[in-house]
């Protein structure tokens, strides 16, 4: 499905999910809907290998898109921030989402970004239409990916984002049966053994108390 080949590949412009996700302090909506950084203001990369570094903005040049930023602990080296490939938020407006599951941050970007899909792909004519299939392509996308996530943390990060709360007995249904048919079907497990050390939550909360 080629709505989810952008997993990863960076930056997504809002969604009709963005503002739902605001709503709840989602970090990657609040990011996608705001650009404007300041020359020395701290941030922090949220997707990719380098998410959950932080960052100096530099100068920007919107004739190009771009803006110049350093890392940290390399205040050396300078490079160009591409929103096509990095999604970046000023800790400044940075907010505690109560969302998230116990993953790193990178895992849940690409989560968020599956659930930006998910819900945006529902959102027709001021209403939610479920569409099985859709529920079905999200499990699968998660088990190819291994990410280590259960039907109702999901669903928490899917009602942020604009799935109705009578739909999440459905979701996890679904869920969890099309994990269990892919699991054995193909007689892998769908998690990773580990999760990461510091989770989104645990990276983000300390920012947010050195942001106050």
């Amino acid at each position: 499905m080629d709505s989810l080949a952008i997993l990863e590949r960076g930056y997504l412009f809002p969604t009709p999910a963005t503002q739902h996700g605001i709503s709840a302090n989602c970090v990657f909506c609040v990011a996608r809907q705001f650009d404007e950084y300041r020359v020395g203001d701290l941030g922090l990369m949220l997707n990719g290998q380098d998410a959950g570094r932080l960052l100096r903005y530099g100068d920007a040049y919107p004739a190009t898109g771009e803006t110049l930023f350093s890392w940290i602990d390399e205040p050396e080296v300078e490079i160009r921030l591409i929103r096509e490939i990095n999604l970046t938020i000023p800790l400044a407006m940075l907010e505690m989402p109560l969302f998230l599951p116990s993953l790193s941050l990178r895992n849940c970007f690409i989560l968020e970004e599956l659930c930006n899909w998910f819900c945006s792909s529902s959102m027709v004519g001021g209403g939610f239409h479920w569409q099985d299939d859709r529920v079905i392509e999200l499990a699968r996308t998660c088990w190819e990916k291994r990410l280590p996530i259960t039907a109702a943390e999901l669903s928490k990060m899917l009602i942020a984002h604009g799935m109705p709360n009578f739909r999440q007995e459905r979701f996890e249904d679904r869920f969890s049966f099309a994990i269990s048919t892919l699991i054995a079907a193909k007689r892998r497990p769908a998690i990773k053994k580990l999760r990461q050390e510091e989770t989104a939550t645990e990276c983000l909360y300390n920012l947010w108390k050195r942001r106050t």
